[in-house]
């Protein structure tokens, strides 16, 4: 899991996010965003083979990581930094009302690849 910071050029009038290079960390095959209308919780899954990219694009979330060694908190920064999740990764994402978060994935959907029972996770 790696977390990269996002570049931000100020000006005046705007501020220019830039995401470059994800090519070389993965080949991107889907792209989806997740809008809360409540506090909420999501993931509570993790995958077999997919890798994810995470980037809140409104609000700070709280993400749960956790693999088979260890768990982490972090912080995931409106439009300042973005998360690398692999494989065998459990992710909860903690939401608040009118948050949006993106998701970059490796894999199209495939309801296989999804573990969605903790228990049945810990045993990989």
């Amino acid at each position: 899991m790696k977390i990269r910071k996002i570049k931000n050029i100020k000006t005046s009038e705007t501020i220019l996010s830039v995401f470059q290079n994800i090519h070389q960390v993965m080949k991107i095959k889907r792209i989806f965003f997740v809008n809360a209308k409540k506090k909420c919780i999501r993931g509570k899954h993790a995958h077999k083979n997919c890798t994810q990219v995470l980037m809140s694009v409104k609000g700070d979330f709280n993400l749960e990581i956790i693999n088979n060694k260890e768990k982490k908190n972090i912080l995931l920064k409106e439009m300042k930094n973005y998360v690398i999740v692999p494989p065998k990764h459990w992710i909860n994402v903690h939401f608040k009302k009118n948050q949006k978060l993106m998701v970059m994935c490796d894999f199209n959907f495939l309801k296989t690849d999804y573990i969605n029972n903790f228990e049945v996770f810990k045993k990989y």
